[in-house]
C-alpha cells in the first residue's frame, strides 16, 4: 500500500472519528418545560383560527361507527379560546366550549341553548369525548398549559419562566416531566439533521385517591349488618361487584400519559397511555401530515391529517381512525347556532 493510500484512508478515519465524537458530545442538555412551552408557542403563536372538517371511524367489539363533525377554534389575545363542534348526519349536534371561563354551551333541541360552567377536568372530558383530544396536529391546543392552567401570555413573566426552567414540575394534580435531550434528531455520525423530540410525562396523582374511594366504599359496605334476607343477599351482590370490576377499574383508569412532542413543529405526534399498573391501555398517534399554508402572512404550517387511536377499556378494545380535511389557518370563524325544527314543524 502506498504512502498515498495510506495518508487517504487515515484522513478517513480521522473524519469518521470527529464525526462520531461530534455526535456523542454533542450538545445532550436535557429539555426543559421551558422548552416544550416555546416550542408549541412558537408553531402557533401567529394562529387565531382555524377551521377544519373531521370524519372518524370506530371499531369496537365488532361494530363500526362513523362520525363526522366541522370543528372551528379561534383564540383571543389572552389565549382563551372558543371551540365549536358541529356534527353532522342524522343526529346533529353542537356545542360549544369556552375555556375563559370553563365552559360548555350546548344547543337543545328545542333551539336554545343551555350553558354549563364546568372544571377543567369536565372540560377536558367533553374534549375527548369530541374527538378534539386527537387533533394534536391543531396548533392552539396545548396540554402543557392546560395542565399547569396557563395562559399563553405567561412565557413573558419571569415568574413563570423560572417556575418552567426545569425537566420536573409536580401541580396538585399532576406530576409533569420532560425526557430527551436537545440533538437527539441529529442525523447518522452527526451527518444531517432530523427532528428532535421530546417526551413529557404526565404522572396522575389521582389513581390513588380513586383505589383509597374504593377501598372505602367496600368497607363501608363489609360494615353494615343486614336487617333481612333481602338486605343480605344486596350486601353479597355489592361485595361481588367490588371484587369482579375493581381491579378492571383501575386497569382500565389513566394513571399515566405520555406525549410525544416534534421540537421543530410542536406538534404533539403521539400520545401514549397507561394504567397505574404501568400497563400501555392506548395510543393517539399521528400517521399523516399536511401542509397548509396561511393565505395572509403566506406562512406553511405542519399539521396532522390522519390519526391513530386505539384503546383498551373494560368494555373491550377500539381502534379508531380520524381524518381532518378542509383545513384553513386565520379565515374569519363564524360561531353560529343551528336551526332545529320544533315539534309539529
Amino acid at each position: 500500500m502506498g504512502q498515498n493510500q495510506k495518508a487517504l484512508i487515515l484522513s478517513l478515519l480521522f473524519s469518521l472519528i470527529f464525526c462520531i465524537s461530534s455526535y456523542i458530545h454533542a450538545d445532550d442538555t436535557s429539555y426543559t418545560l421551558s422548552d416544550v412551552a416555546a416550542a408549541q408557542d412558537n408553531s402557533s403563536s401567529d394562529i387565531s383560527s382555524i377551521a377544519a372538517s373531521v370524519s372518524s371511524t370506530t371499531q369496537f367489539n365488532g361494530m363500526t361507527q362513523s362520525l363526522a363533525y366541522d370543528y372551528q377554534m379561534a383564540t383571543d389575545t389572552q389565549g382563551n379560546q372558543k371551540i365549536m363542534v358541529t356534527t353532522q348526519g342524522v343526529f346533529a349536534m353542537q356545542f360549544l366550549v369556552d375555556t375563559s371561563d370553563m365552559s360548555v354551551t350546548f344547543l337543545m333541541a328545542d333551539g336554545s341553548q343551555q350553558k354549563v360552567t364546568a372544571s377543567a377536568d369536565v372540560k377536558a372530558q367533553v374534549e375527548q369525548l369530541a374527538g378534539l383530544g386527537g387533533l394534536n396536529g391543531l396548533p392552539g391546543r396545548s396540554n402543557l398549559y392546560a395542565a399547569l392552567g396557563m395562559k399563553r401570555d405567561v412565557l413573558s413573566d419571569a415568574t413563570y419562566k423560572t417556575q418552567l426552567d426545569t425537566d420536573r414540575l409536580e401541580t396538585n394534580d399532576t406530576v409533569i416531566s420532560v425526557k430527551g435531550k436537545k440533538g437527539n434528531g441529529r442525523g447518522i455520525f452527526g451527518i444531517g439533521k432530523g427532528d428532535d423530540t421530546a417526551d413529557v410525562e404526565y404522572d396522575s396523582k389521582k389513581t390513588q385517591d380513586a383505589r383509597e374511594k374504593f377501598e372505602q366504599a367496600r368497607a363501608k359496605i363489609e360494615a353494615t349488618t343486614p336487617k333481612n334476607q333481602g338486605a343480605a343477599e344486596y350486601k353479597k351482590r355489592a361485595l361481588k361487584w367490588f371484587q369482579d370490576n375493581e381491579d378492571k377499574a383501575l386497569k382500565s383508569m389513566m394513571g399515566k400519559r405520555v406525549e410525544h412532542i416534534n421540537m421543530r413543529t410542536g406538534m404533539v405526534e403521539e400520545q401514549e397511555m397507561y394504567n397505574p399498573g404501568g400497563d400501555k391501555t392506548g395510543h393517539i398517534r399521528v400517521t399523516n401530515k399536511m401542509n397548509v399554508k396561511d393565505r395572509k402572512s403566506g406562512k406553511t404550517y405542519e399539521m396532522a391529517s390522519e390519526m391513530e387511536t386505539e384503546m383498551t377499556g373494560m368494555q373491550g378494545d377500539s381502534k379508531t381512525t380520524t381524518r381532518i380535511n378542509n383545513t384553513s389557518i386565520n379565515e374569519p370563524v363564524s360561531f353560529t347556532w343551528m336551526k332545529t325544527k320544533k315539534k309539529g314543524e
